[in-house]
């Protein structure tokens, strides 16, 4: 629960740094990248496994994420994941 409670509290920096980075280049918000980092940051919001799950892969069917990116990928993924199981348990 902390675990996720931290990625949650880290949408505010993920968008406050995607407004920066447009800041500095107004081409960014038009890359897969600017793509990328604002969906995580939607379905990370939203608590959607799905929709994260999603758009890893539609930005790896393109540009193909390297070995760090997906173990980081992966632990976002399973804290949602956790989560996702949390609020399904009724015990």
């Amino acid at each position: 629960m902390l675990v996720f409670a931290a990625q949650k509290s880290d949408v505010v920096a993920i968008n406050n740094a995607l407004e920066r980075y447009q800041e500095l280049d107004p081409t960014f918000s038009g890359t897969r990248e600017y793509k990328l980092l604002a969906d995580l940051a939607t379905a990370i919001d939203e608590e959607d496994l799905a929709k994260f799950t999603d758009a890893v892969k539609e930005f790896d069917s393109m540009t193909q994420l390297d070995a760090w990116k997906t173990t980081l990928l992966l632990r976002v993924k399973e804290a949602l994941n956790a989560k996702e199981l949390e609020e399904d348990d009724l015990t």
